[in-house]
């Protein structure tokens, strides 16, 4: 068998194998594939507390395979938290310079 057709076969099964890897990391979430681009991870420069100062974690109201996290999922997440729990009067969000205050009456994040 000639050399070319060794490395047509080759790169042709090589091909393969990377496409049904994508599909499969594609169901299964904790396996890297074409999501793993979307991955953000900046979840610590992003604070919010309540009135008293104690801080809450945003990532813990998040699903463990939530990948994709910008300032309006901060925001969203933050009016979440602040609409399961009434009982706090004044919500501080703070992303990177960006600070956003949230009134339990409507929990809509407004930028300071």
């Amino acid at each position: 068998m000639p050399i070319k057709t060794l490395k047509q076969h080759f790169f042709t099964i090589l091909l393969v194998i990377e496409i049904l890897y994508l599909i499969v990391a594609l169901m299964i979430p904790p396996l890297p594939g074409w999501k793993m681009f979307s991955r953000v991870e900046w979840v610590q420069q992003i604070t919010l507390t309540d009135d008293h100062g104690h801080e809450v974690s945003l990532a813990g109201y998040l699903p463990k395979t939530h990948y994709d996290f910008d300032e309006s999922t901060a925001r969203g997440t933050a009016e979440f938290i602040c609409r399961k729990h009434p009982e706090i009067a004044n919500w501080n969000l703070k992303i990177e310079g960006a600070s956003y205050e949230l009134q339990a009456s409507d929990c809509t994040a407004r930028k300071k």
